[in-house]
């Protein structure tokens, strides 16, 4: 949902809901919004809120409806436009759920904190301390429909210290370090940070990696020393125990002990003792093969040797093999630590590379292009600065640009450029349509776009002004009317001081379509085109 935010006067800071469809402004009680200033008339503008997009109209005000200074009769509102009743200006903003909209004659509330405003009578101008709008919702901060939600305290909190203390010291390198430098400067931190982190888990993944090789590694071992020893085991000839299987890399230590009290039986060299590791006698105790890390370097396996057991008379469990494995065998040392570091973080850079490369050109191409028209407007005295890109900031840019160029074509501000400049139009094409007898439009000459039409152009082509005023010629929906109109600028192009015209049929009536240009400082300005019965009418 959408509402009008009124931003100086005795309702500063009001917001007014928008409804779907026509809001009629004014300083009647009777208007969906009223506004309290003597200079604005009864019924001064409506607003109209269509799927996509706002309209608004002036209804034939005493002093005027503006757009970022410029006077209009009927434009579509874009963002960050400001808007003038007179000297009241206002803004088209998302309502909150937690705002609580104002009726007619609703008392004006304090200010919000932070909030500070300069205005003009000439320029209409409003601005606002970026750092201070603490009354306006965190982007991002969305619900399911789409709408703003009512800032955490806590996400306040930390926006205020990000935009108060980080963000200044931010914004002071960039006086200090070309962009391209620190933006660079900053993507390579974020790459030597990030590569740096991302080390830490993959030694970990390959710790444990070389952890299960060499339990596996122990496990095969102690099974075929075990396999090997048998026979000798399940005889009782102890000094028959082949112990040179066990002789492999890795292994630190092998023996087999007796499962009945865990007497060392071989190596030779060891008979008659004990093993000193804990683990030994819990798993001898289990009787079952298992495997342990009992430290950071060392892996001990135990597998059983069964035989048939004279006493019993039954298979059971004579002895254990005891295998000790070093882990380190299969670790990755330093070097190759060091080596995939550098792998990682060559592979980050050229990443990375290709990222500054194309973050940097998204930064830089639309102000490039802005530039670029804003020389193109200085040159020919022009005012209709367009950005095409999702770039709220740039865009409230290029509006404000476009104002300030109005009001240098207007003869407000002296400039000291050379080239004569065009003198701002749009007052005067809205008059001369509706002193014209007969449905007439304008139609301007450097873009083609319509910038003004009569009642009785509306009556004669059922168009609705607010669909076809700001749009070009080629988006007119009747392409009779829109090819006739092509022909008939083509022409005043090649002669602009020929009266042309064209027939068309409108309604089984014929119509004379006549075309007349007008020049301005140096150029064609505009076109008049006028639509006159012919025939018996």
């Amino acid at each position: 949902m959408w509402g009008i935010r009124i931003l100086n006067g005795p309702q500063s800071g009001q917001i007014f809901p928008l409804k779907p469809g026509v809001n009629i402004l004014g300083r009647s009680p009777q208007c969906d919004i009223k506004v309290l200033n003597p200079n604005i008339s009864k019924q001064h503008t409506k607003i109209e809120v269509l799927e996509n997009k706002f309209i608004i109209s002036d209804m034939g005000s005493r002093n005027g409806t503006f757009i970022n200074g410029a006077q209009v009769r009927t434009a579509r509102i874009h963002p960050g436009d400001r808007l003038g009743l007179h000297e009241v200006i206002l803004e088209v903003v998302p309502m909150l759920k937690n705002t609580i909209p104002f009726s007619n004659g609703t008392q004006r509330p304090p200010p919000p904190p932070g909030f500070s405003q300069q205005y003009h009578s000439q320029n209409l101008a409003y601005q606002m301390n970026p750092f201070e709008q603490n009354d306006s919702p965190p982007q991002g901060l969305l619900d399911q429909e789409g709408r703003p939600q009512a800032t955490h305290p806590s996400v306040k909190i930390i926006q205020e210290y990000v935009n108060r203390v980080v963000l200044p010291g931010v914004y002071h390198l960039a006086t200090l370090i070309e962009f391209r430098w620190l933006l660079g400067l900053m993507m390579g931190a974020f790459i030597l940070l990030v590569t740096s982190l991302s080390t830490i888990p993959l030694i970990r993944i390959l710790r444990d990696s070389v952890e299960q090789q060499s339990q596996q590694h122990a496990v095969t071992i102690a099974s075929t020393l075990a396999k090997v020893n048998e026979g000798p085991i399940r005889d009782g000839l102890y000094t028959a125990i082949n112990m040179q299987t066990a002789q492999r890399s890795g292994v630190t230590e092998a023996l087999i002990i007796q499962a009945m009290d865990g007497k060392i039986l071989a190596p030779a060299s060891r008979a008659e003792g004990y093993p000193n590791i804990p683990f030994v006698h819990e798993a001898r105790k289990m009787g079952k093969e298992d495997v342990r890390q009992v430290s950071n370097n060392s892996v001990v396996a135990v597998h059983p040797i069964e035989a048939f057991n004279p006493e019993t008379g039954s298979r059971g469990i004579l002895a254990y093999a005891v295998v000790v494995y070093d882990m380190t065998s299969l670790a990755v040392n330093d070097s190759k630590t060091i080596s995939l570091f550098i792998i990682t973080l060559f592979i980050a850079t050229v990443l990375g590379g290709l990222l500054f490369f194309f973050l940097y050109k998204l930064i830089e191409f639309p102000i490039q292009s802005l530039n670029l028209q804003l020389d193109t407007a200085l040159r020919e005295g022009r005012d209709d600065l367009k950005v095409d890109f999702q770039f709220p900031s740039l865009i409230k840019l290029a509006s404000n640009i476009n104002s300030a160029l109005s009001r240098v074509l207007s003869g407000g501000v002296s400039t000291g450029i050379s080239q004569p400049l065009e003198h701002d139009r749009h007052l005067e094409m809205g008059h001369l349509v509706e002193i014209l007898g007969f449905a007439a439009m304008i139609i301007s000459a450097h873009d083609r776009r319509i910038t003004a039409v009569n009642q009785g152009f509306e009556e004669k082509t059922q168009m609705n002004p607010s669909q076809v005023v700001g749009q070009t010629v080629d988006t007119i929906s009747d392409q009779a009317l829109k090819l006739s109109l092509q022909d008939l600028i083509q022409r005043l192009e090649q002669n602009p001081d020929q009266l042309v015209n064209n027939e068309l049929d409108f309604g089984g009536h014929p119509t004379q379509i006549l075309a007349q240009a007008i020049f301005g400082t140096a150029k064609i300005a505009y076109f008049v085109i006028v639509l006159v019965p012919g025939g018996d009418g």
